[in-house]
C-alpha cells in the first residue's frame, strides 16, 4: 500500500486525536494543524494527498482555507 499523506485540521483536540488515531491505524501519514492559518502555512511547505478540515475554527475558517487553497498557484 502506498502511504498517503493527510493534512488534518481541527481545533477540537478530542476530535483531532480520534481522527488521527483512526487514520494512522489505516496506514496514513498524518500531519495535524489546530487552525486554518497554521494549516495554510503547512500546505505551502509540504505536499499532501488529502486535506481534511473542520469548518468552524479560529483564525481562519475551514471554508475560507479551502478557498485559499483552491486559489493557490
Amino acid at each position: 500500500m502506498i502511504m498517503k499523506k493527510i493534512l488534518l485540521i481541527d481545533d477540537d483536540k478530542v476530535a483531532l486525536a480520534a481522527a488521527e488515531e483512526i487514520l494512522q491505524k489505516n496506514g496514513y501519514e498524518i500531519i495535524v494543524a489546530s487552525d486554518g492559518a497554521k494549516a495554510f502555512d503547512l500546505f505551502n511547505k509540504e505536499d499532501f494527498d488529502l486535506i481534511i478540515t473542520d469548518v468552524n475554527m479560529p483564525t481562519l475558517r475551514g471554508d475560507d482555507l479551502t478557498k485559499l487553497i483552491k486559489d493557490s498557484p
